[in-house]
C-alpha cells in the first residue's frame, strides 16, 4: 500500500502538468477574430475621388480626401449585455485616391455569438482633451486641431465647381465633445476555433447631409464647429452606417 501512494504521489505533480500545459493550449487554440470592413459609398456606389464628379444641390463637386475616427468597440450578446470592450479602442480610417485603410482587425476573441455591435464615431472626452497619444492618435495624422485642444472626428475635403465657372473649396472638419456619437447596429456574427468571422460596415457619405437635417453643400461648402458641424454630427449618428454580416 506505500508503494502504491508513493507513486501517486510522484504521479501526482506530473498529472497536474500535463493537465495545465493541455488547459493552456486549449485556450490559445479556442480564439477567434473579427474582421470589420468598412466601405465608403455615394448614391449606393464605392466612393470615387478626385477625377471623379458627382452632383447635388445644383453643382458638380468631388471628393479628395474621407477620414473619421471609430472609437470604444464593444460587442453585445442578444439580452444586451456588453460581453467584450476592446481596450485602447481608437481607429483612424482613411480613404484618398492612393490610400485605402478601411479595415479594423480584432484577435484573440473568446468564441461567442455576436448580436450587436456598438462604436462611437469620434473621440471620447478623456482622450479628446489630450494630444499626448500614439497610434492613430498621433497629431501627425493630421486629425488634431492645430488651433484647439482635441481631434477632427470626421474630415471631409473636396471642391465644388458652380455653374458659372468658380470653383471653392469644400471642407467639413467635424469635433468637439458634443459631438462625440454612439452607434448600435445590430449583426449576427459568431467568432469560431482558429477562423475570422467579418462584419461589413458600409458608410453613405451623403448621409452625412440629408436627415434628420438637409444640408445644401453649395451654402454649407465649410463646416468647422456651429450648428452646422452639430447638423452633420447627428446626420452621422442617425444613418451614416449600415452593416451586412457574413461568416
Amino acid at each position: 500500500m506505500k508503494t502504491i501512494k508513493n507513486k501517486f504521489i510522484y504521479a501526482l505533480p506530473l498529472f497536474l502538468a500535463l493537465t495545465f500545459t493541455s488547459c493552456t493550449e486549449n485556450e490559445e487554440i479556442d480564439k477567434g477574430t473579427l474582421k470589420i470592413e468598412f466601405e465608403n459609398l455615394l448614391n449606393g456606389e464605392p466612393l470615387q475621388f478626385e477625377g471623379f464628379r458627382y452632383n447635388r444641390d445644383e453643382v458638380d463637386f468631388n471628393i479628395a480626401v474621407l477620414k473619421y475616427y471609430i472609437s470604444n468597440i464593444k460587442f453585445l450578446d442578444e439580452e444586451g449585455q456588453v460581453i467584450f470592450t476592446e481596450p485602447e479602442s481608437y481607429h483612424l480610417l482613411e480613404e484618398t485616391s492612393t490610400r485605402k485603410e478601411l479595415t479594423i482587425e480584432i484577435p484573440d476573441l473568446e468564441l461567442q455569438e455576436i448580436s450587436s455591435i456598438e462604436f462611437s464615431i469620434g473621440i471620447d472626452p478623456e482622450k479628446n482633451l489630450s494630444l499626448d497619444n500614439t497610434g492613430d492618435l498621433d497629431p501627425s495624422n493630421e486629425m488634431a486641431w492645430n488651433w484647439d485642444t482635441g481631434y477632427k472626428f470626421l474630415l471631409m475635403e473636396g471642391e465644388i465647381f458652380e455653374s458659372d465657372g468658380n470653383r471653392k473649396g469644400m471642407v467639413y472638419h467635424i469635433g468637439g465633445n458634443e459631438n462625440y456619437k454612439t452607434i448600435k447596429k445590430e449583426v449576427k456574427a459568431e467568432i469560431k476555433a482558429n477562423t475570422t468571422a467579418t462584419v461589413e460596415i458600409k458608410a453613405e457619405v451623403l448621409s452625412l447631409f440629408d436627415a434628420p437635417h438637409y444640408i445644401n453643400i453649395n451654402e454649407v461648402n465649410v463646416a468647422m464647429g456651429g450648428d452646422n458641424a452639430s447638423k452633420i454630427a447627428e446626420n452621422y449618428a442617425n444613418n451614416f452606417f449600415s452593416i451586412n454580416t457574413s461568416n
